[in-house]
């Protein structure tokens, strides 16, 4: 299982991840993970609705579905009335039990078919011994976005996790266009149906909610570093001076 998801994924890391939390040659804490990225030529599709997987998700077995049908499965499989995320799921590929919690955002990357006559630029890569990072030569800082290609994982930022989160919705929004446009139905006679529209909205949602959360921590990050230096240590005088306490340093 292990060799696997290690052969056919390259990983995207929560940001704030460190570089020794993790070894080049074993799966990560896959709580650790944001997102898959599925490297493959070979056209992919949801085994429920047999459609290209609108917010695909991945679960720690390998196996990948879209994020509306999933959330279906586990509504079926709940007593309650509304989606419950902390149903426990049985793959619907390999019955291996899921939560909802390890289902990963999982994106595809194509493999650039060999064509005669093109031109190609080539890069000198390097790892250090023992390291974990594969960078282009000379860059000595954190793996850049032309590096990511040449590492099985990456730390995202939260930047990198808004873009995700805004890309789902924008598939979500064309899976429920093409849904009620070939029922005939519109938005408000399908809002409270437990089928695949239930199921499409109840997806915006959650997502809508998580991509909120992460605007909220991005502009907050944003604030903190705009303040100059002689106020933070302005700051913390007068916390100190108030008897309040220290924030703890960044590692």
């Amino acid at each position: 299982e292990d060799l696997f998801v290690l052969a056919n994924f390259k990983l995207m890391l929560e940001p704030g991840v460190k570089s020794h939390d993790w070894e080049i040659d074993q799966l990560v804490d896959w709580q650790k993970v944001c997102e898959a990225c599925r490297v493959s030529n070979e056209e992919y599709s949801c085994p429920i609705c047999f459609e290209h997987p609108a917010a695909a998700r991945v679960a720690r077995c390998g196996h990948y579905f879209c994020l509306p049908c999933l959330l279906m499965c586990m509504k079926r499989l709940s007593s309650s009335s509304l989606f419950d995320l902390n149903v426990t799921l049985p793959c619907p590929f390999c019955q291996q039990p899921t939560q909802y919690t390890s289902l990963k955002p999982l994106t595809n990357q194509s493999i650039h078919d060999e064509v005669e006559f093109v031109t190609e630029d080539f890069v000198l890569v390097h790892r250090a011994a023992n390291g974990v990072k594969c960078r282009i030569a000379g860059n000595n800082g954190e793996v850049g976005e032309g590096e990511r290609q040449f590492n099985r994982y990456y730390v995202a930022t939260q930047r990198d996790v808004l873009a995700m989160q805004q890309r789902e919705l924008e598939e979500l929004q064309e899976k429920l266009l093409r849904f009620t446009a070939s029922c005939g139905k519109t938005m408000d006679e399908i809002r409270d149906e437990c089928g695949p529209a239930g199921s499409i909205l109840a997806a915006i949602d959650f997502i809508s909610d998580q991509a909120q959360a992460t605007q909220q921590k991005l502009e907050a990050a944003e604030a903190s570093s705009s303040i100059p230096p002689t106020s933070r240590r302005r700051r913390l005088q007068q916390q100190l001076q108030n008897g309040e306490q220290a924030p703890a340093p960044r590692s």
